[in-house]
């Protein structure tokens, strides 16, 4: 029978900024750890526009996190005990999308036997008794539905879930204006957590997580919405630290994707004070191809989650059973692939169907248009308790439904006596009732057995499903994201089972569901298993958990390179991808050998790393002669090269739709075998040379192996760009279009009607926010590469590039001061307070962290930023004549450089206000 359609990728719960905007004027300000924070808080809450809204007090992070309306970061940095500034933005989790609904089962009993742990060799430990009894796992989510029997049935001391903290309450915040609620049960009441929580410790007679004996300690950041502030996220962090968790797990997913943010900050610093910190690498792939990676898995040492499909799905099913004359009753199990209708009463078929007659709408196999048209009046109706069986094909599934659903049906199977090839229904958007496809041998097998004159009922509940093998099982998913970081440091790490993963759901039941938010709790608990067997920080030390990460990563095997529809391209998928592969439980927890925490991160060919070096430890008892080798993974020449007969802004990093893999193989000179006694450790040394003759960005990836004479096979990623970043993309961040009259971005454009007015036609404007005489700025910016700091400024007339100073300093070189700006990404183009638009709810330049844009994936393609003139410090602009410039700062770039800049400048008059 076939499997469901390998376009079924539920896209479950993955969390984003992508479109979404910062929340307020909010910071989260580090303090030097010298400094007399409670005189600092002081000073802060005294400060002008300056409200105090969260403290953070652990020697992991100090600081706090504010409210301040007439500050940028650079004003707050400048105070002295300050370390370090951040905007804290606000995470949304993505519902799934709209055409696909999990599959639920509803209790225990109901679900398939499903194992997925072979192909990660989970299944081989738990044969060695090793299950992570002893491992506290920290898991930051949407709480956790701690009543499900898989989950202990219970909250608190001796249970699985043993502990946690709820950060928000049963709150909207921070959407609306809720005030969170925080209290100390963490009970899930969205869902995302419990499937994680599943994942991680699930166990009950069909279902076994990956780390069953482990102990979960639940950190909620979610309330009644799915959004969620990165001080929380913090917040969450610091307590699982503070409760002596060994490993903290989130699969919450934002795109800015830099190491120095302030959540990754916070995470790759837990690893190195002991605590394993795994984070989704995100879910954009299909959609946005490389360079497009999650915020919180960019920490250095935090360990970022790739998904690779898995070995076996949960399939819905049906009992048929067939009656002839003389013969004894057989009843078969089929399976079914159905989609509810948009206004059914139904999530699947409702239980009970029992012993419903099947009838075929014609026992006719050879018809091609069955139900395509309007029954005739005077047609006898169906009574809503039978189930419809009508031939496939001859018009769209759903005016075969629709037509049905007129004379009385409500229950429709479709089946193809041409095809095994089975579709997923596509249901009427306005259907009352159950659209199912079966295979082509159980409906011909009802029609023939109605022939011979006998007949069939079925029963269809939500308990009746199967696992089948998935022929994509250990493939990458066509959803996981793609790194690497902007500035060239690879990500992800490593890859596990995350597309179609059946785990826990509210209320004691089960759900398949899709995402890295899958793929980063199997690595927990991975890691879980090595530290229930061996221990975790409290036995070992801090500097232990930079080591079992590097055990995790240097496990993985190579996986196939497909492309989006899962078809090969050979070769081996880029570790831009899938990282260093599918972890290895088994290599990671029964391996002698270790290599020290490093990827071979060659940069590009500007910035070259040649020279790479790691570290072997053999904790064995005998010596072992060690030899080295590498294979490449697939390259491609990822930019699409500015051209004036394209449509749409050139150039741009390609899509994963559009990429072609190509051979790229480095040049590796390897060190001479070495012998490593026990309890030794020596370092080898690889040189690379990158490939020659490609163009536009080409990147290639791979592996280098460290195999041993006891069998045991390592391997070091690495990754590079076989060109100079910056040459490629003509030093430029901002594109071009083809047309002449168009300029590319950024532009700045006034008024509220299509087409808006360029300032270069009206370089005057007077602020003006009233109803349909709107009169500000708008700048639209898209940006072809991540960008680490964006600025718009404000200079006296007729500033010139050898004005330049960083930082701006108000007052000096003509610095009027820093623009803020409204968000109005994913805005209808007009102000309208009738909508809840507030002209107070600007936030200051400079910008930091963008993410690059993705043209057809995010609303708008591009970031839009419309000036009211205020500036950053809380002042408003007068009137008066005035350059404005606005700016990227390049790849690699140094801040205090002009030429490190890509910039536009403006001049323009700021009339009164009438």
């Amino acid at each position: 029978m076939r499997l469901l359609s390998a376009a079924l990728f539920l896209l479950f719960w993955t969390g984003s900024t992508l479109g979404q905007d910062s929340l307020g004027p909010r910071f989260i300000l580090e303090f030097d750890q010298t400094a007399d924070h409670g005189r600092l808080r002081n000073d802060l809450a005294s400060r002008k526009g300056v409200k105090i809204l969260k403290t953070f007090t652990s020697e992991v992070f100090s600081g706090v996190a504010i409210e301040a309306l007439n500050d940028n970061i650079e004003s707050l940095q400048a105070i002295p005990p300050v370390a370090r500034v951040w905007r804290s933005q606000k995470v949304q989790l993505e519902s799934p999308p709209s055409a696909f609904t999990p599959q639920t089962f509803v209790d225990d009993t109901s679900a398939p036997e499903y194992n997925i742990h072979g192909i990660t060799n989970v299944d081989r430990v738990h044969a060695l008794g090793i299950l992570g009894k002893g491992a506290k796992v920290g898991v930051v989510d949407t709480g956790v539905d701690y009543n499900h029997p898989a989950l202990g049935g219970c909250f608190g001391p001796g249970c699985k879930v043993a502990g946690g903290y709820d950060f928000i309450g049963n709150s909207s915040y921070p959407v609306g204006d809720e005030p969170a609620m925080p209290d100390n049960d963490p009970l899930d009441i969205l869902g995302h957590g419990t499937h994680v929580t599943g994942i991680i410790a699930g166990k009950s007679n069909f279902f076994t997580g990956v780390a069953p004996e482990a102990t979960i300690y639940a950190y909620k950041v979610f309330g009644t919405e799915n959004a969620v502030l990165e001080d929380d996220i913090i917040a969450a962090f610091l307590r699982a630290e503070q409760d002596g968790c060994d490993i903290v797990t989130a699969s919450i997913i934002n795109y800015n994707g830099w190491e120095d943010e302030p959540w990754a900050v916070v995470g790759s610093r837990l690893v190195e004070r002991g605590i394993i910190v795994i984070n989704a690498a995100g879910n954009y792939g299909s959609s946005a191809g490389p360079f497009l990676h999650s915020t919180g898995a960019s920490g250095k040492y935090v360990l970022s989650a790739a998904s690779i499909d898995a070995s076996e799905r949960a399939i819905p099913a049906f009992n048929a059973t067939f009656n002839l004359p003389n013969a004894p009753a057989n009843t078969t199990t089929y399976t079914y692939y159905y989609h509810e209708g948009f206004n059914s009463e139904y999530s699947t078929w409702p239980t009970p169907v029992t012993n419903f007659p099947v009838i075929p709408l014609s026992l006719n196999n050879t018809s091609d248009n069955e139900a395509c048209e309007p029954f005739p009046s005077g047609t006898p109706t169906f009574s809503g308790s039978e189930v419809v069986l009508v031939r496939r094909g001859g018009c769209f599934d759903a005016e075969k439904q629709h037509n049905l659903e007129a004379i009385g049906a409500r229950f429709i199977l479709l089946y193809d006596p041409d095809s095994t090839d089975t579709n997923d229904p596509g249901p009427d958007s306005n259907a009352l009732g159950l659209l199912a496809s079966i295979d082509r041998d159980p409906g011909l097998a009802i029609v023939n057995t109605i022939k011979a004159g006998g007949n069939v009922t079925a029963s269809f509940d939500k308990s009746t499903y199967v696992a089948v093998s998935d022929p994509r099982g250990g493939i990458p998913s066509s959803f996981t994201s793609w790194g690497a970081l902007p500035d060239l440091k690879i990500k992800p790490d490593i890859a596990a089972p995350g597309g179609n993963i059946l785990s826990t759901a509210i209320g004691g039941g089960y759900e398949t569901q899709s995402g890295t938010s899958q793929a980063a709790p199997y690595i927990a608990g991975v890691a879980a298993l090595w530290i229930g067997k061996f221990g975790g920080r409290s036995v070992h030390g801090p500097g232990f958990a930079k080591g079992l990460s590097a055990k995790i990563i240097h496990s993985g095997s190579p996986v196939p390179a497909v492309d989006g529809n899962g078809n090969p391209w050979g070769g081996l998928a880029s570790v831009m991808q899938i990282g260093n592969g599918v972890v290895d439980a088994l290599k990671v927890l029964t391996y002698n050998t270790t290599l020290s925490w490093v990827k071979f991160g060659l940069n590009d060919t500007a910035h070259f790393q040649p020279s790479q070096s790691v570290d072997i430890t053999n904790k064995g008892s005998a010596a072992v002669t060690y030899s080295f080798g590498f294979a490449p993974s697939v390259g491609f020449e990822l930019l699409i090269p500015y051209d004036n007969s394209t449509s749409g802004v050139t150039p741009v990093v390609k899509g994963y739709g559009f990429l072609e893999p190509v051979s790229m193989v480095p040049t590796v000179q390897f060190p001479e075998s070495v012998v490593v006694g026990p309890g030794e450790t020596k370092t080898v040394t690889f040189t690379f040379d990158y490939p020659k003759g490609f163009s536009n960005i080409p990147a290639y990836s791979g592996r280098v192996f460290v195999g041993g004479n006891n069998g045991e096979v390592l391997s070091v990623p690495y990754f590079g760009l076989a060109s100079d970043l910056r040459a490629d993309l003509g030093d430029r961040i901002f594109p071009l279009t083809p047309d002449p009259a168009d300029n590319g971005y950024p532009r700045v454009e006034l008024g509220s009607q299509y087409p808006y007015v360029k300032i270069e036609d009206k370089p005057y404007f007077n602020f003006s926010l009233e109803n349909n005489a709107e009169d500000c700025p708008k700048l639209s910016s898209f940006y072809v590469w991540g960008v680490h700091e964006v600025r718009w400024d404000i200079f006296t007339p007729n500033f010139t590039e050898s004005q330049w100073t960083y930082p701006p300093v108000v007052g000096q070189n003509g610095y009027v001061g820093s623009a803020t700006y409204y968000p109005a990404r994913e805005h209808d183009g007009k102000f309208d307070p009738s909508t809840g638009d507030n002209a107070s709810d600007v936030f200051p330049f400079p910008d930091f962290f963008q993410y690059r844009n993705a043209p057809g994936l995010f609303a708008g393609d591009f970031a839009e930023y419309w000036w009211f003139g205020q500036l950053a410090n809380g002042s408003r602009i007068a009137a008066g004549n005035y350059s404005m410039r606005y700016a990227a700062l390049l790849p690699f770039g140094d801040l205090v450089k002009s030429e490190d800049w890509d910039k536009r400048i403006w001049e323009f008059v700021v009339t009164p206000l009438e």
